[in-house]
């Protein structure tokens, strides 16, 4: 997996963080987030820093509540998901064709637990 993700601003796991960053359009709050990460809040905010600092993420006030941020993708953001998905999508094309289709599937699976 090394090769298709060599160059990336983001390691595995913060493109999968990104992913549930993208899926709430409308932004999110770092705690739900981290909900939906299934990680601590500690971690979310460390990953989000790194994001932001990457310019893959903005952190926009709530207009409601000034003491609370959303969180967005930009479309930098949104450009290395992609790529990042395409990387993820070859890696598993080459593990069915090296290992076959029923221990590739595990081996993904197990994978997606780690990260």
């Amino acid at each position: 997996m090394d090769k298709e993700i060599e160059g990336m601003p983001v390691t595995l796991g913060q493109a999968k963080f990104l992913r549930h960053v993208v899926a709430e359009a409308d932004g999110a709050t770092p705690a739900r987030l981290a909900e939906l990460a299934g990680c601590s809040r500690p971690n979310a905010t460390q990953t989000l820093a790194r994001l932001e600092k990457a310019g893959l993420v903005v952190r926009v006030h709530n207009p409601d509540d000034g003491r609370s941020v959303y969180v967005r993708a930009t479309q930098d953001g949104r450009r290395v998901l992609e790529r990042a998905i395409d990387a993820m999508l070859l890696f598993e094309k080459r593990l069915r064709l090296r290992v076959g289709e029923e221990r590739a599937r595990v081996l993904w699976s197990v994978l997606f637990e780690l990260v």
